[in-house]
């Protein structure tokens, strides 16, 4: 279930707040561990924030998204210690509207995103309750031997909550798959749409992004405050091809 593209910003925790408090032993099912990319699920390890990602807009497709609730924060993600790992799947085909078809390998995890709601003030915001959109397992992926290269993009216009800036899409970087964390949303292992996320590159016409600090999160791991510095991974709704 995803109804949203998003913009993702590379985060950390601000300074002389509370740290996040490292999720250890996280169980993950999604799409790859029901086709058997681990056995049955993973066990990962969560230490550190790494990303703060919004719903966006890319070239006027979905205007309302900037003022959709539902953000995305991303935590580093790796499997635990001794327990199962994760098998690379290669060649596997995957298609957008935004960006077209690529041939990629599915290589390891990287990325956990929790559905998150956000405040601009000090006021904390709350945890969503039911989320709309899902959350993501993300791996590292590459475009796969002796298939088509991904051809960087002329600038794309992405609108969200942080502003408004034309990027540069570079190169696929993760894909997403919908996740059930901690038996928290059983079945989104089922749910078919995926995020691909590229690299972001800013044109020299482009304005540096101005960071923001601080901005609070609220999600089922508890409350953060975070420095949002720059736009990092422009992240697509995507489709397996059978």
């Amino acid at each position: 279930m995803i109804l949203d593209d998003f913009q993702c910003y590379k985060s950390k925790v601000t300074r002389n707040t509370t740290p996040f408090s490292a999720q250890l032993g996280v169980k993950v099912l999604d799409h790859w561990t029901l086709i058997g990319a681990a056995p049955g699920h993973l066990l990962v390890d969560i230490k550190k924030v790494q990303s703060a990602c919004a719903p966006v807009d890319v070239d006027g497709q979905d205007p309302t998204a900037p003022a959709h609730p539902e953000h995305e924060v991303g935590y580093r993600m790796r499997v635990a210690p001794d327990t199962a790992k994760f098998s690379r799947v290669l060649n596997q085909q995957v298609t957008n509207s935004e960006f077209g078809n690529l041939t990629l390998d599915i290589l390891k995890p990287t990325e956990l995103l929790l559905v998150s709601h956000k405040s601009l003030t000090m006021t904390p915001p709350t945890v969503p309750g039911a989320p709309v959109n899902d959350h993501f397992s993300c791996y590292k992926v590459r475009t796969s031997r002796n298939t088509p290269k991904f051809v960087a993009v002329p600038a794309n216009t992405l609108s969200d909550q942080f502003g408004m800036a034309d990027m540069i899409a570079l190169k696929p970087t993760m894909l997403c798959a919908a996740a059930d964390v901690d038996d928290q949303q059983p079945g989104a292992e089922s749910h078919a749409g995926m995020l691909l996320c590229y690299k972001l590159k800013r044109p020299s016409t482009t304005p540096k992004f101005t960071p923001l600090s601080p901005v609070l999160f609220n999600n089922q791991w508890g409350l953060l405050s975070t420095d949002v510095k720059r736009p990092d991974q422009i992240c697509v709704l995507t489709q397996l091809v059978p």
